[in-house]
């Protein structure tokens, strides 16, 4: 039996499909056994409860930075992912 401690980076890639690293965590994860044990830290918890917390206000706050961005650079599209 092995144990394995997942840190916020790994668990935010398994969430995020779009990531390029999601393929290779979730392979990673499904190659454990029964008998192997997965944590998370208290850590990884406060910071995947942080940011869900203040995803809305920087959400605002992304989009009335790209507004200003759109304004600055004329017709040019500008989207979040890039």
């Amino acid at each position: 039996m092995k144990k394995y401690l997942l840190d916020s980076d790994i668990i935010t890639y398994l969430e995020e499909k779009d990531s390029m690293f999601h393929a290779s965590v979730k392979s990673n994860l499904s190659r454990l056994s029964d008998d192997d044990e997965v944590y998370i830290s208290v850590l990884a918890l406060y910071e995947m409860h942080y940011g869900i917390a203040f995803v809305k206000e920087d959400l605002e706050k992304y989009k009335k930075f790209l507004a200003v961005q759109k304004t600055n650079l004329g017709a040019r599209q500008i989207s979040p992912k890039g």
